[in-house]
């Protein structure tokens, strides 16, 4: 029953894997693995009260049942629960602590404003992967708003040398350059992002202000480049 329910499930066979799924559970009560797999596909069907019920089953049998508390906090966060989301993603985090979900359970936080929670979740993180970028982004965002822009600069020039063909990180850094008044540096790396993604608009801009304090005829190029590469 558990084989059959995963093959009606991988091929789309939504509610016939369900049918299943509440047969395997009849015949498998104790087994949180049939719960949770009925709290998935009423998920994948749209039905995330029953998805709820079946996710708190699994948890009833095996509190430390991970994926289940990442179920359920998804569920919560369709619904806009987010203090329930928070608090079995906490949980899903505590038991088993990777990249995404702590990404995830940090952006819970800041849409509760707990800036500092935040915080601490993208840097655990981080710890599990150095090189999760919307971690990093996001963390850098932070200290830039903490007016904090030597930890910024720091953060996203580990993500430039991790991920050297992004053109947002070489923007993102030269904009941390320019709060932190270093134009020249600012200057090469919004080149950077252009040689990358010449219809970059945002960065023909910002370059092409640059250039205007510094040679006008090199700003006017630029601003017709910017023409060019974005004509509507």
């Amino acid at each position: 029953l558990r084989l059959r329910t995963h093959i009606l499930a991988e091929t789309g066979e939504l509610q016939k894997a369900l049918e299943t799924a509440h047969e395997w559970n009849r015949h498998d009560s104790n087994h949180p693995e049939a719960s949770y797999c009925q709290a998935v596909l009423h998920s994948r069907l749209g039905e995330h009260g029953a998805a709820i019920g079946s996710a708190r089953l699994a948890i009833d049998l095996d509190r430390g049942h991970v994926e289940s508390h990442l179920l359920l906090a998804e569920q919560y966060l369709f619904l806009n629960d987010d203090r329930l989301a928070r608090r079995h993603m906490e949980i899903a985090c505590r038991l088993k602590p990777t990249d995404e979900a702590c990404y995830r359970l940090a952006l819970i936080c800041l849409r509760q404003n707990d800036v500092t929670a935040a915080e601490h979740h993208l840097n655990i993180a981080l710890e599990c992967n150095p090189r999760h970028l919307n971690s990093i982004i996001r963390l850098a965002m932070l200290k830039i708003n903490e007016v904090e822009f030597h930890d910024a600069y720091r953060l996203l020039s580990e993500a430039m040398a991790f991920y050297p063909t992004f053109p947002d990180i070489q923007y993102g850094l030269a904009r941390v350059c320019l709060l932190m008044e270093r134009r020249e540096e600012a200057y090469s790396l919004m080149h950077s992002a252009l040689e990358l993604n010449p219809k970059y608009s945002a960065a023909r801009r910002e370059l092409t202000r640059l250039c205007s304090e510094r040679d006008a005829s090199e700003a006017s190029e630029h601003a017709e480049l910017g023409v060019q590469a974005n004509p509507n």
